[in-house]
């Protein structure tokens, strides 16, 4: 899946990635899924959400 346009960040087990996961799914859509680790926050997630900084984010 590498080299696509979008790109979901996330973390397995949330109820709230999968919802997007299935639609680009059902969609054909090509997605990069940057899981993305609870305890501490990457630094993509704090620039692509910066007032939440919460997970699922679509970029």
């Amino acid at each position: 899946m590498a080299g696509n346009d979008v790109k979901l960040l996330g973390s397995w087990p949330s109820t709230f990635v999968m919802r997007p996961r299935i639609a680009l799914n059902i969609k054909s859509v090509g997605y990069d899924f940057l899981e993305e680790q609870l305890s501490s926050r990457s630094d993509v997630l704090l620039r692509s959400n910066p007032v939440y900084k919460k997970i699922p984010v679509l970029m």
